[in-house]
């Protein structure tokens, strides 16, 4: 297995496995796909590797996992003084590739990562049992204070 970090030239690829990871998620996607799908492209054209940053690992030059960081600045504050914060996303493994570790190893390198760019605080969303409890492990705490208002 070898882990990347992602590029622009690996976008194709990162597509796929985003929109695989959403169509999961939300059990179809329907008539917004190509919404979607042309969204996140253009998310991805802008933004990789200037406020989000990706991973991949790969097998026999595969893309089968990826997971990623935005790093997004807040006020600061007495627990983070420069007050920049990384949301970890798209934590995803494609089906067949699940309970190898893999997900894990690429969690370690997005922490790595933030810990060399200096980031003090990370946060991230999920409701799958099986990753709480992957995020447990390396150490994060259940934070019951968020609280969403779609508009």
């Amino acid at each position: 297995m070898e882990i990347k970090q992602l590029a622009k030239e690996d976008i194709p690829e990162l597509l796929n496995l985003r929109i695989e990871q959403q169509k999961e998620y939300h059990e179809c996607l329907n008539e917004e796909e190509k919404s979607i799908v042309e969204n996140t492209r253009k998310y991805l054209e802008e933004n990789l590797n200037k406020d989000l940053y990706m991973f991949g690992a790969y097998i026999n030059d595969e893309l089968v996992s990826i997971c990623g960081y935005i790093v997004w600045l807040s006020l600061p504050t007495m627990a983070n003084i420069e007050g920049r914060i990384a949301y970890l996303c798209s934590a995803y493994t494609k089906t067949e590739y699940r309970g190898q570790g893999i997900i894990k190893e690429l969690l370690n390198k997005s922490l790595e990562e933030c810990k060399k760019h200096g980031i003090k605080r990370i946060k991230l969303n999920s409701s799958k049992e099986n990753a709480i409890k992957t995020y447990s492990k390396l150490g994060f705490i259940k934070d019951e204070t968020a609280m969403i208002l779609d508009l």
